[in-house]
Formats: C-alpha cells, structure tokens, sequence
C-alpha cells in the first residue's frame, strides 16, 4: 500500500531522500557534541572534536545539496508551469479567435514574439542577460542607421535587442509602451536612442519637443530610461568599405555643459591617432580626421549649446548619457541573420565604440 504523502515526481523523491539524510547526519552530530558517551566518545577529547568537525562539514555540505536541488526543483516547475500557462493561454486565444473573432494588439504581438524568442534562444533568464534599446528619430534617419528596423519593428544581435521608437514628435504608441512594461518589469528599457539625420541642428525649440516626447513616454513606461543621442555624419565620397565604426562620449550623471565640453575634447587625440592610421591605409577613408577636425573648428562649442537644454535641472529626470557619431549604415539587414556586431552602449573612446545596427528581429 502506497504512502498517501509519498512524493509523487523524481525531484521530490530526491528531495525526501536528501532530507532525510541531512536530518540522519544533524541527528548524529548532536549526539556527538551532547552525548558523546552514546556514541562510545569520551566528551572533551580530540576524537570528540574530530567527529564534530568531519559531522558539521558533512551535515554542510548535505544541507548546501538540500538547497540547490530545492532551487533546481523550483525552477523546473516554474518553467513547466509558465510552458502549460503559455499552452492554455493559446487554446484559449484560439477558441476566442474563431468564436468571437477578437484582434490582438500588434504591440502585444510584437512583445510575446520578443518574450518568446529571447526566451527559446537565452533561457528563462533571458531578462538578466538581455539589453533592450528604444531608437527613436527621423525614420529616414533611423533607417539609415539601422536598415529594417521600422520594417520590422524590432531587430536582435548579441544580446541586444532594438525597438523601434518612431518619431519622439508623435504622440506615443500606448499600448506599445504598456506592452514593453510588462515585457520586463522594473526596468522596461536600457537605453533610448535619438538618432538625428547629418542636417539637423539641435534647436531649443527641437529639443524641447524631443524632451516632452520622451517624459511622456517614461511616463507609459512608468521608468526613465537613460538616453543616448547619435548623429549621424556624411561624407562626400562613399566609404562603404570602411570597417563600420561609431564613435562617441559617455557622460556622467547630471552632466553640465563643461562636461560635455571636456569629454569631446579628451576624445581629439584618438580620432587623430585612428584617424591617421584609416587614412594611411585607404585615403577615402577621412571619417575619424573629418569628424576630429570639426570638432576643433567650432564643433565641441556648438554641441555645448546644442545640448544645453538636456541638462538644465528641470530635465535631470531624463539622464542625458552619451553622444555618438557615425556614417550611415552601408548594408541592409537580414531579420534572421545572425549579427556580427553588437550595440553595447555608447563608449567614452573610439577604442571601446559600438554601433547600433543589430540583426534578427
């Protein structure tokens, strides 16, 4: 006759096991430390303290056992639990489609397909080791930047996923952002992005327009995300051969003008070193030595005032973390390609830079 509190799976069959034993072992060793004599010990006697130390260190490492496969155990239910819930939730969504013939959100979709294949790719704790960047801009821009991410509403490489933000001078997509909230929880975003086309100045009027686009969408989001500007450059022969490259400054928290002022400038002599060495190698190839010398000639003053409005105090909600600059992006994207480099966030040096163009969704 079967027990009637019996484990019933082969993890709680493990853990009942491993249980007992632990208590076997606990039992034993205070047997040992209380009751040496039952133990055919003599009490305060260097074999009573050998068998205290090998039972503790034995009882440890049986307890440390318990709690691992306890935390094994539960992760495996959990994960079988959300796959069945995942399963039923399907059906359901299913018989309603047929019956009742009910739409479903493009940015619901948009977020489960993120969900679900950062899951099948990463794991279930895809949410630790993912980074998610909103781009937002000019979509000509944009696009210029990252072929098909408009198209495809989102694009995935090395860890890294891209989300198309759209123009920060519309008004948000709500459900988009609400999606995006739940899609990770406490922090929905690592970063946006606000990519500006090579003939736009960044006006008062310009940047109070993005500033009010982006406190409403942290509002949806209910998290200020830090942002990163980049923009983009052009060049009067084509370098498409060139290796892609972005450069550009990280800023600290409540960055000032002089800030700004200093980090461009410490950047000089490395697009001067890097730029040299492109130059000796392919002479069309002025990008880093073009971008340097503008900034000497009036360059890192315009950026100081350009950015003075992104960081008044009033606007320290909105964390201004970083400038970039790049040449559009050559190639267009293949959505299932894997990416062959990875959008880590602005670097504060040419030697650390990395670009945004991503792949698979």
């Amino acid at each position: 006759m079967k027990l009637l509190l019996a484990p019933k799976t082969t993890e709680g069959r493990y853990l009942s096991v491993v249980f007992i034993l632990f208590l076997l072992l606990a039992a034993m060793t205070f047997i040992v430390w209380k009751h040496p004599d039952m133990a055919g010990l003599e009490g305060d006697s260097q074999q009573q303290n050998y068998w205290l130390i090998g039972g503790c260190c034995i009882t440890g490492c049986i307890f440390i056992m318990l709690v691992m496969l306890l935390w094994t155990a539960r992760s495996a239910g959990k994960k079988e639990f959300e796959a069945l819930l995942d399963v039923t939730r399907g059906d359901d969504n299913k018989r309603k489609d047929e019956s009742e013939n009910i739409s479903v959100s493009p940015a619901v979709v948009m977020c489960a397909r993120i969900r679900d294949h950062l899951r099948t790719r990463i794991g279930i704790h895809w949410r630790r080791k993912v980074r998610l960047l909103l781009v937002t801009g000019d979509e000509a821009a944009i696009e210029q930047l990252v072929p098909g991410l408009r198209q495809q509403h989102w694009l995935e490489g090395n860890r890294t996923v891209l989300i198309y933000g759209g123009s920060l001078a519309s008004e948000p997509d709500r459900e988009k952002y609400i999606a995006l909230r739940k899609l990770r929880r406490g922090r929905p975003l690592d970063g946006i992005v606000r990519v500006m086309p090579s003939s736009l100045t960044l006006t008062p009027q310009i940047s109070e327009s993005d500033l009010h686009g982006l406190e409403k969408i942290s509002e949806l989001l209910g998290y200020a995300a830090p942002v990163w500007l980049w923009k983009l450059c052009d060049s009067e022969w084509p370098q498409a051969d060139r290796a892609v490259q972005a450069v550009g400054v990280s800023f600290p928290l409540r960055a000032t003008e002089d800030d700004v002022a200093r980090q461009l400038a410490q950047m000089l002599p490395t697009l001067r070193e890097q730029g040299m060495r492109q130059i000796a190698e392919e002479t069309r190839h002025d990008f880093l030595l073009r971008l340097g010398q503008q900034l000497i000639d009036g360059g890192i003053a315009q950026w100081r005032w350009q950015l003075a409005p992104w960081l008044t105090a009033s606007r320290q909600r909105l964390a201004l973390r970083g400038l970039m600059f790049s040449l559009p992006e050559p190639r267009t994207v293949d959505p299932y390609q894997e990416a062959d480099t990875s959008p880590a966030g602005p670097a504060s040096s040419p030697d650390a830079a990395r670009h945004l163009a991503g792949d698979r969704r």
